[in-house]
């Protein structure tokens, strides 16, 4: 359980540079299997990385076990303050999965989904011929591009380029030490989720007093649902809002980064990825089109790549 009161806080929030399972919980998986206690902040935890017991414990939130964070989660995205709602709020988090499939899903992609993300990927491809570039945060830009004209109906082009830093540093604070004062990682933190969930609080206010069907984002399906459930304000919708567009600015961007990594260190892959799209770029009547829903289809080779790097 480590030191007195500080526990293992320290080990537990040492960076890890590799892409395997991080050095404080390999090492204790080794020594006391799957499923461990230890301390944290002064709290002591219990901590699993045995997959059937995890699923298990997600089935029963609400029956056996209760929701709970870490006091530096809880504060930015947990239980406190005016995201409480929408941590409590049943009846949006069964419509969510549901709205995300109708906007990101297959039917989406056969309609316009697929066009716009062509369009976004080659403008920020286009983009990189200038100079050096780096890989993490240009592709957090071009995810944070695409996940504001899907939730939001911003155009790509007027995005603040800020935004993807911005919440790059919120994640510093997700698992940051409890402290919040200024200068703390966790007090900056705080600072810049007010900043997003402000700018979509106005969105969505708009949205609200001026509904248009001229682009029917994500955000306006989430208002109308929540018209009629009335479980969630205006600023409620905000925290969503920000919750979905972090979840897609620092996920996809890892992965992306990686698999490049990945394809640089394995030429002949690479060579493969390369043949089997300019196949499909020289089959095309217009070279100047986007990618079809058929083309997407028989990218054999580039899915099975996309599907390693899921797993």
């Amino acid at each position: 359980m480590g030191l007195p009161f500080v526990g293992e806080t320290f080990q537990f929030f040492s960076p890890s540079r590799s892409f395997d399972v991080p050095l404080f919980l390999s090492s204790r998986i080794q020594k006391y299997g799957k499923i461990f206690k230890t301390s944290v902040a002064g709290r002591a935890v219990v901590m699993s990385a045995d997959p059937d017991f995890n699923h298990f414990i997600l089935q029963q939130e609400g029956k056996l076990v209760e929701l709970w964070y870490m006091d530096s989660f809880a504060e930015l995205v947990g239980q406190r303050g005016p995201l409480k709602e929408v941590a409590t709020a049943g009846s949006l988090h069964k419509n969510l999965k549901k709205l995300i499939q109708e906007h990101i899903g297959i039917e989406s992609l056969k309609g316009d989904l697929l066009g716009l993300m062509d369009r976004v990927v080659n403008r920020t491809l286009d983009s990189w011929t200038t100079g050096r570039v780096e890989v993490r945060s240009a592709t957090a830009k071009m995810t944070m591009d695409l996940s504001l004209s899907i939730m939001l109906g911003y155009d790509p082009l007027t995005t603040d380029p800020n935004l993807s830093k911005m919440f790059t540093e919120f994640r510093r604070g997700l698992l940051s030490f409890p402290l919040k004062l200024p200068g703390t990682v966790l007090h900056s933190c705080l600072q810049v989720r007010r900043r997003h969930t402000t700018l979509i609080y106005g969105v969505s206010s708009s949205a609200v007093e001026a509904p248009t069907l001229a682009n029917y984002d994500m955000l306006d399906r989430l208002i109308d649902d929540e018209k009629l459930q009335t479980s969630v304000s205006d600023r409620g919708i905000g925290y969503v809002m920000f919750a979905l567009l972090f979840a897609n600015a620092e996920t996809i961007p890892a992965v992306l980064t990686l698999v490049m990594k990945l394809l640089h260190e394995n030429p002949l892959a690479m060579e493969e990825l390369v043949k089997e799209n300019e196949e499909i770029l020289r089959a095309r009547e217009s070279k100047e089109g986007e990618v079809t829903w058929k083309e997407y289809k028989s990218m054999n080779f580039t899915m099975n790549v996309s599907e390693l790097a899921h797993k």
